[in-house]
């Protein structure tokens, strides 16, 4: 079941191209969210000064900051918002791609009315993963290597994600109950792993690596709000990316 992901990039392009009112609407609404925690929460984790400090003792200082009950609130409340977001994003996605008209109301409550299932299942999908690196990250900060379980926690971890990575689009997009979706999106996945990881690849991690990247250049207060502008962008483009994926994955799984 081969997918041509450089069509799926074409489409995705002629789609923002095409829906200008929706990109500028997310655009602004990505850029508050952003700009309002990045001016609200800082997130710049302080790193010793001491030049005699060990690479394991620098590591396990910046483990032990971000691993805090402040950074781990403030990690939860931008996950909240930006699932919250990508969920209203995708639902008005859903809705101009059946034809209907752009409407930002109409787009929440569809959202909203998903949101909690959403969620649940974000959680589901990422949980292992998550438990897994903790469990290492765990281990680092008290000096130890990783053991053979957070390894295989790990991997275990990805490739649960890699299998229901489109059970929150999924039970979005459709009428069933959750414990469906989750079971439809588990089979689907059946011997295609392959495009899934890619898929996961570039929506998880090359286009936050992109982010990232052009984050280090908000140098002063004109480049952080072109910043945003770009990030914000990439972070639309991504959920049409997504929602095209997932259509045309559904199309061929049928």
């Amino acid at each position: 079941m081969p997918i041509n992901f450089t069509q799926l990039f074409q489409d995705s392009w002629n789609f923002v191209r095409n829906q200008r009112q929706f990109v500028i609407a997310f655009i602004i609404i990505f850029m508050l969210a952003t700009g309002a925690f990045s001016l609200l929460i800082p997130t710049q984790i302080n790193v010793p000064n001491d030049a005699d400090i060990s690479q394991t003792e620098l590591t396990q200082a910046i483990i032990e900051q971000s691993m805090n009950e402040a950074s781990l609130l403030n990690g939860f409340m931008k996950q909240a918002v930006s699932l919250s977001i990508a969920t209203w994003g995708l639902a008005a996605i859903h809705q101009i791609s059946q034809g209907r008209n752009f409407n930002l109301t109409n787009a929440a409550q569809l959202g909203i009315s998903r949101i909690l299932g959403v969620a649940v299942l974000s959680v589901i999908s990422i949980l292992p993963l998550f438990v897994g690196v903790s469990t290492g990250v765990a281990q680092l900060s008290l000096k130890q290597s990783p053991s053979i379980l957070s390894l295989f926690l790990m991997i275990t971890g990805v490739i649960v994600f890699v299998r229901l990575c489109l059970a929150p689009l999924s039970y979005l997009m459709g009428d069933s109950p959750l414990t469906t979706a989750l079971q439809d999106t588990f089979k689907s996945g059946i011997k295609r792993s392959g495009i899934l990881f890619m898929y996961c690849l570039i929506t998880y991690f090359f286009l936050p690596l992109v982010s990232l990247q052009i984050s280090s250049l908000a140098s002063n207060l004109v480049f952080f709000i072109i910043v945003l502008a770009i990030i914000a962008f990439i972070n639309v483009f991504s959920l049409v990316f997504s929602y095209r994926f997932y259509t045309v994955f559904k199309q061929k799984a049928a």
